[in-house]
């Protein structure tokens, strides 16, 4: 799962998937809906964790080139990678990474988009519905015919997923064009009609526009993982988002460190969020902990896991069948990969190939 989405590391927090601003608490409280989260003060290795199924090399052309990826998307035997950097635009390739085509055309023009920020696929009709700056939607048929193109509001809209009752939108808190009249979450029907709103964003003005938090579409759900209150939201229903999960830490990083750049000088000496991955009835949270990887499976029951560090993929999305997609790029498979006890590619990638997407699952 997920970020925003900037690609993520263990090492700089610049490129993390998303950060996430923790409420204190004095000791833990083992149920849904309040869950501590300590320094597990050990190692775990990736066969104890997770397990490699295979690696997807993606065809490589100049026509789909990948240099930075926003999201994936994986539905109907189809991989939608929405690429910054070389084309903007949501690149989409089979499962065995042979490219099929890209979604609209960018441009100016009528029914063309620019600057995409993130995309959503309804896997009922294999449409596909881009965002862009500033909050508008641009909707494409399965056979890539433009539908429409679309405003949703005046406020600044981040992220956006397609579930069973239509699209969720989010602002991450990263918004302030409607003073008190903004909120975290919006709904809209699959004609891109407003339904509704819910939850007030932070009082707080959030400048650090790298903070983001992430929705993320799983099974028949919308997921929404807060990174600012330490929630995970089940945003399924218009208006009515369910909290599965509330989590903190014993050292919080102070709000107001995100404030400025004095957050990258002290991210050393507080707990903060390097990623979440939401998984069917539990996230994996890889934390930051005052110096400290630490990687916990919670489930929404409040059961606790704790493996301490592990080497986790920089950047990650849920794919089929509960499988989770990272994507890598080749100086990173060796950098990272290439001498790891875990199953390996078919064959050795040269260095001038295209991204390659390693498909794995954490073991029960």
């Amino acid at each position: 799962m997920n970020i925003s989405h900037l690609r993520c590391s263990t090492f700089s927090i610049i490129s993390i998937v998303g950060i996430l601003l923790s409420a204190s608490c004095s000791k833990p409280k083992i149920y849904a809906g309040d869950v501590l989260l300590t320094d597990a003060d050990k190692s775990s290795s990736i066969a104890e964790v997770y397990t490699v199924e295979e690696w997807i090399h993606l065809e490589n052309d100049v026509d789909c080139a990948i240099k930075n990826t926003i999201r994936i998307i994986e539905t109907g035997g189809l991989i939608y990678i929405l690429e910054q950097g070389f084309h903007d635009q949501v690149l989409v390739f089979d499962s065995n990474g042979k490219f099929v085509k890209k979604i609209g055309v960018v441009g100016q023009g009528p029914g063309e988009y620019s600057g995409p920020i993130d995309f959503a696929v309804d896997s009922s009709d294999g449409s596909v519905t881009i965002l862009t700056e500033p909050s508008t939607a641009y909707k494409y048929d399965a056979d890539n015919r433009f539908i429409m193109s679309k405003k949703l509001d005046e406020t600044l809209l981040h992220h956006i997923a397609h579930g069973p009752k239509g699209f969720v939108a989010s602002t991450d808190h990263l918004t302030y064009t409607e003073g008190e009249h903004a909120y975290l979450l919006y709904w809209f029907d699959d004609d891109l009609n407003f339904i509704g709103k819910a939850i007030k964003v932070l009082d707080i003005q959030i400048t650090l526009n790298i903070f983001r938090g992430q929705l993320a579409p799983l099974d028949d759900k919308v997921i929404y993982n807060d990174y600012f209150t330490n929630r995970v939201y089940d945003c399924s229903s218009p208006g009515s988002p369910d909290t599965l999960l509330s989590f903190c830490y014993s050292k919080p990083m102070p709000l107001e460190m995100y404030l400025s750049m004095d957050f990258f000088n002290n991210q050393r000496n507080y707990d903060h969020t390097l990623n979440v991955i939401d998984l069917k009835d539990k996230a994996a949270i890889y934390s930051f902990m005052t110096g400290s990887q630490n990687l916990f499976i919670v489930g929404f029951d409040g059961d606790v896991k704790s493996f301490g560090t592990v080497v986790m993929p920089l950047e990650t999305y849920n794919g089929a069948d509960g499988t989770l997609l990272s994507p890598i790029q080749i100086d990173e498979y060796y950098h990272r990969w290439h001498d790891r006890a875990i199953k390996q590619p078919d064959h050795e990638p040269d260095p001038e190939d295209n991204m390659m997407i390693m498909r794995w699952k954490f073991n029960d």
